[in-house]
């Protein structure tokens, strides 16, 4: 064999396997693995018998403790041995046992060395930092020591390097945003809020890709999310990073609404108001036919995130339709209008308004609903791929 394949690799980063090219150690009874995870999470260091014991055992360990552990360690050596000939991999030291390999050939630990260096580019190559990143995190095979028991050390041994692959996570996230790459760090984020859900700096992150990426009605929508989160389970608003960067959002989207950038007007479809349609506010858009929207919508901000939220979780897979009731004149009209104006990016077809007169029976349109959709659909999305807001 040659080096590399002499080399052998301990992956504790998902299931816990010791491998020599393609052959693996039998890892034998679950205490006996749990033995060797400990081993392999203190690389070179001794391990007393004494902690090994406090690990299989935290309360009332049987008298046959200690025997068993020489037991475990016993068959883990043999099997090593058998694994590895001429080389000591498993050493008996004083009251306890060495597990031989180099830090790098477990793969916590170099999943830990490549972050280091990583995080030492991070001011001069953003893009060399964001490679080793993607690398390290790559090691990761699921949730580490999967299918081990674990005791008080290990427990504290995955909470130590599951933060540290979060950390690395959001490192990797922010230097993608700041590289202008905004598509990979949303599934990456997702992945990560779907693990630990109250984390702000991922929140925060994933409304700023959404942000950057033009997408300002899912990044409200994301700090909805975020801020339900925070409330349900904590009892606390979001940060002021959150906070600041959602009301930035905001009132960015309310001085579009009062300064939109509008090509010229068509006069090919007039609304039931007498409103003509504008057109969208970037080439290849199609017209946006809603009416003015409010000036300072306020008092709704509960309701814009719920419809928000809703429409953003369905992405895009189906037909959304969101049922708004209530007595006339309580802001029905208002609140679609607000919510549409934000949802104008993700319906590049256009947005389109028809005022059916429902609590006017003298002003009643003539004809069926599916009369007076019919009427204007075909202007508007004809030959189109998506339908309108």
């Amino acid at each position: 064999m040659d080096a590399v394949e002499r080399q052998v690799q301990v992956q504790v980063l998902g299931g816990l396997v010791v491998r020599l090219g393609s052959v693996t150690l039998t890892l034998g009874t679950p205490k006996q693995q749990t033995v060797l995870a400990l081993l392999a999470c203190n690389p070179g260091h001794l391990v007393s018998v004494d902690q090994l014991v406090d690990e299989l055992w935290p309360e009332n360990p049987p008298l046959s403790a200690v025997p068993n552990v020489r037991t475990y360690a016993a068959n883990l050596r043999r099997g090593l041995e058998s694994m590895l000939p001429g080389r000591e991999a498993l050493v008996r030291a004083g009251d306890g046992y060495r597990l031989m390999v180099k830090r790098t050939e477990v793969d916590v630990y170099a999943f830990r060395s490549e972050v280091r260096a990583a995080r030492a580019l991070t001011g001069t190559d953003e893009e060399a930092a964001a490679k080793l990143l993607d690398q390290a995190l790559a090691r990761w095979q699921g949730p580490m020591l999967t299918g081990v028991a674990l005791g008080p050390a290990l427990l504290a041994h995955v909470a130590s390097a599951t933060e540290d692959r979060m950390l690395a996570a959001e490192l990797l996230a922010e230097l993608q945003i700041r590289l202008g790459r905004y598509e990979p760090v949303l599934p990456l984020l997702r992945e990560l809020l779907a693990r630990e859900p109250l984390r702000e700096r991922a929140q925060l992150l994933i409304m700023r890709a959404l942000y950057l990426r033009n997408d300002h009605a899912g990044a409200i929508a994301a700090y909805g999310e975020a801020r339900r989160v925070l409330r349900e389970r904590l009892g606390i608003e979001p940060g002021a990073e959150l906070r600041n960067l959602y009301q930035h959002i905001v009132e960015r989207e309310r001085r579009s609404h009062r300064n939109p950038d509008l090509g010229p007007a068509s006069s090919a479809v007039t609304s039931e108001s007498g409103e003509q349609p504008r057109s969208g506010s970037a080439p290849g858009r199609g017209l946006v036919w809603l009416p003015r929207a409010v000036p300072d919508f306020v008092g709704r901000d509960a309701a814009v995130e719920h419809l928000l939220t809703e429409t953003h979780r369905v992405g895009g897979h189906a037909p959304v339709v969101h049922l708004v009731d209530g007595m006339a004149g309580s802001g029905k009209t208002s609140l679609a209008v607000h919510v549409g104006g934000q949802l104008r990016e993700h319906y590049p077809d256009g947005g389109l308004f028809i005022d059916l007169k429902g609590h006017d029976r003298a002003e009643k349109t003539d004809g069926s609903r599916r009369d007076t959709c019919h009427r204007y659909l075909p202007d508007t999305t004809a030959g189109r791929g998506r339908g309108g807001a």
